[in-house]
């Protein structure tokens, strides 16, 4: 799944920044892309915990007497070859589902932290900026390319966020309702490069105006 950002200002600026700097360009890509990936998972919006919590203590529709989160961990139990549970057993495994459901509050920033992580290896002057609070559980559902620092070609360098979300639009649908996901990541990305762009524009300003005094000097 991509996501609909406009990169043109962020590129633009980001090819001055690098004109004005003397680090190598590997060291620059890994640097920004450090600082963009924690960006993108404090900017991604996430889902109050109390909020996932009383929507599955809602009344199901399908068995009014159940709550949606007990009709799921009977569902999951019985897909797994289980009995299904019943009175104070099964509001205790419901109780359970919604719990645990809740830590996904994070689910769409967690995807950037293996990214994160793999860019935070090779980067020296790390940003203060920070993600606490956001953590990944399972499988990676991301990553980077980091830059080859010192090589012949030229270094590149990117992050991405592998996680689909959505939820399929009817019982056995071949694939998933993204497009809420999609729109909230897009939103959350947009927001990482504008930042970070301003940040780069505060490097580059004063640098600038030093070099047209000195022009204007000669």
């Amino acid at each position: 799944m991509s996501v609909n950002v406009d990169t043109s200002h962020f590129d633009s600026t980001f090819k001055t920044y690098v004109q004005l700097n003397k680090r190598a360009l590997g060291d620059l890509i890994n640097k920004v892309g450090y600082e963009v990936g924690k960006l993108c998972g404090s900017k991604t919006a996430s889902v109050p915990k109390e909020t996932i919590r009383n929507n599955l203590q809602q009344p199901s529709r399908i068995s009014p007497t159940m709550t949606i989160a007990e009709v799921i961990a009977n569902k999951i139990r019985i897909t797994a070859g289980q009995e299904a549970l019943y009175g104070s057993k099964l509001r205790t495994a419901g109780l359970k589902y919604a719990r645990l459901r809740a830590r996904s509050s994070n689910f769409l920033r967690s995807g950037f932290i293996p990214g994160v992580r793999a860019f935070e290896k090779v980067v020296k002057d790390k940003s203060a900026r920070s993600i606490n609070g956001v953590r990944a559980y399972g499988q990676p559902k991301g990553g980077a390319e980091v830059a080859a620092v010192g090589s012949a070609w030229t270094p590149k360098g990117s992050i991405w966020n592998a996680v689909l979300g959505g939820v399929k639009k009817w019982f056995g649908a071949p694939g998933r309702n993204t497009g809420k996901v999609q729109d909230i990541l897009s939103k959350g990305v947009q927001e990482a490069l504008n930042t970070k762009e301003a940040d780069m524009m505060k490097y580059i300003e004063p640098r600038l105006n030093r070099l047209i005094q000195d022009f204007n000097k000669a």
